[in-house]
């Protein structure tokens, strides 16, 4: 069992074999994702998690960094924004503009001495926490920001209210567009949309004129 949020920054970063974390922007969403998970929901109300640029942000998250930097047991390196395969999607939303004090993109990881001690807080683990924390790690440090982005915001919209990225996240669909995908059995002319009031308003006449056209399509 562990006891705070400092022992589960140290557990991400030494679970699925001690695989670093590219950005802070993914090192927040992993935290995020992980306080979500039942066996480490106790967690989530001293994160604190809001939304805020970039969706759920803790300001927890840099205290904690900072704290274990400082005692030895985690620590960064700083890689340039362009020319890291897993960095395009940093580079598109500006993480390091966000952070304005890293010039590049900050990649997390234990130290040595970090290692010896995230390997005896992972042995305390219940093998419900082991699997919950080997789960995130393995399912979204890979993946790609936008696509962890994407995923986050769909599933909590809630902490997308402040998101200055949204719009580029999560594109808003045309009810036509959205309706033919929950319903693509269905088969609608376009017209109808316009006509019904979901697309912009039409002209008397041009209502009229939609209406011969169905009925010159559905019954011609």
């Amino acid at each position: 069992m562990i006891k705070s949020p400092t022992d589960l920054f140290l557990l991400l970063l030494y679970a699925k074999n001690k695989e670093k974390i590219v950005g802070t922007t993914k090192l927040t969403k992993l935290l995020f994702l992980l306080v979500q998970t039942e066996v480490f929901k106790k967690f989530a109300t001293e994160f604190d998690f809001e939304g805020y640029k970039f969706g759920p942000w803790s300001t927890k998250i840099f205290d904690l960094y900072e704290t274990l930097a400082d005692i030895g047991l985690v620590d960064k390196e700083i890689i340039e924004q362009e020319g890291h395969e897993n960095d395009f999607d940093q580079n598109k939303i500006g993480e390091s503009n966000f952070y304005p004090e890293e010039k590049g993109i900050s990649v997390y990881f234990l130290t040595k001495d970090g290692e010896k001690v995230a390997g005896v807080l992972y042995d305390r683990l219940t093998n419900e926490e082991k699997k919950a924390l080997e789960k995130i790690k393995r399912e979204f440090n890979n993946k790609r920001l936008g696509d962890l982005i994407e995923f986050v915001y769909k599933k909590y919209p809630i902490y997308t209210t402040k998101s200055i990225i949204k719009e580029r996240v999560l594109p808003e669909k045309s009810a036509e567009k959205a309706f033919r995908e929950k319903y693509p059995e269905i088969k609608i002319p376009s017209q109808f949309f316009k006509l019904v009031g979901i697309l912009p308003k039409m002209t008397l006449e041009e209502e009229e004129e939609v209406l011969r056209e169905i009925i010159r399509e559905r019954y011609a």
